[in-house]
């Protein structure tokens, strides 16, 4: 993830547009996660199958990868939530889940390096800091943007909208 974060930063990460069927990407990534899906977890997916996007297919599985993996990962038991609706432009998805949430104090900062709402020698969940700041910048290296909404205690709801890239985009993604 460093190293995602440093050609991020340098502007050296590549788009390369091409048709990517949503529902064959999240499939790949759910089925990665397979294994870390326990008995208490129930998946539901809604995709419709012919959902395409004109869009880079290895950042859009990064994308979800990051957002799905979380969602697994904060939800002891409940559900996880993956749903894609076509829009005017492009695409929204949505993963949400019903793990331990965010606490409001720590929203505004959720989007940075290295920030956790559980830090020290004492945390409970693994991890860089850096999943949720590199998803930021893959959502926004594809002109799209990201939103969160989380309850503590009830979980968490991550909304992407991604456009129809028509050709590739010119600029790269400033670091913040």
């Amino acid at each position: 993830m460093v190293l995602d974060m440093s050609q991020i930063e340098a502007g050296t990460i590549s788009v390369s547009v091409q048709e990517v069927t949503v529902a064959d990407v999240i499939q790949e990534v759910l089925n990665w996660h397979d294994q870390k899906i326990g008995d208490a977890i129930t998946v539901d997916v809604d995709i419709p199958e012919t959902c395409t996007l004109r869009t880079d297919r290895s950042l859009l599985y990064r994308i979800l990868n990051n957002l799905i993996q979380n969602a697994i990962k904060f939800t002891d038991e409940g559900r996880v939530g993956v749903e894609t609706t076509p829009t005017d432009s492009g695409i929204r998805m949505v993963v949400q889940d019903t793990g331990v949430g965010i606490a409001p104090e720590f929203r505004p900062d959720l989007f940075e390096p290295f920030k956790q709402e559980s830090e020290g020698w004492t945390r409970e969940f693994e991890g860089t800091g850096l999943g949720l700041t590199l998803t930021k910048h893959m959502v926004q290296l594809l002109e799209g943007s990201i939103e969160v909404e989380s309850t503590k205690g009830e979980g968490s709801v991550f909304t992407v909208d991604l456009p129809d890239i028509k050709e590739m985009p010119t600029s790269r993604v400033e670091a913040s």
